[in-house]
């Protein structure tokens, strides 16, 4: 129901006045994050919709390549999957998620960063001769990242 109503009859010995309360819906459609941060590796992230009314999601068409969900979402569904890829360009990726009320106005965004990380090798060659003796290689990385890896929706 769009909204609710009561009604309340106060009696005197004479007279008897009715007041009526009427209360609109509040409609709700938000996201628990503004933005989050995912690794170069990528992976399946859950996303909680508070939510009273019908939605739907979608992801910007620029980040469509490396940004998916999971698996046609149920308009009875307050849970999405949204698959993030592996980074493979070297260069970190931003991409938006959105919201969107049926019939509503309201709307909410999800911001996704990802960062890469750049590997380095101490060797780049490795020689194994018959011998049993180990061999180490040092692999040093960093990582760019100049957003946090989750900000929580500030009320």
């Amino acid at each position: 129901p769009d909204e609710r109503t009561a009604e309340t009859i106060f009696r005197g010995s004479s007279t008897a006045q009715t007041l009526k309360v009427t209360q609109e819906k509040n409609e709700i459609l938000e996201l628990p994050y503004e933005e989050i941060g995912f690794w170069q590796i990528g992976g399946i992230f859950p996303l909680e919709i508070k939510r009273n009314i019908e939605y739907s999601v979608e992801i910007e068409p620029e980040a469509r390549e490396w940004m998916k969900l999971v698996e046609p979402k149920e308009l009875s569904s307050d849970l999405i999957y949204i698959n993030i890829e592996e980074n493979f360009s070297g260069l970190p990726r931003i991409g938006s998620v959105y919201v969107k009320g049926k019939d509503s106005s309201l709307a909410d965004t999800l911001k996704i960063y990802q960062y890469p990380i750049e590997l380095s090798l101490s060797r780049k060659t490795l020689e194994i001769e018959m011998s049993t003796a180990s061999r180490t290689v040092i692999v040093t990385y960093q990582y760019q990242r100049t957003k946090p890896v989750l900000s929580a929706r500030q009320n």
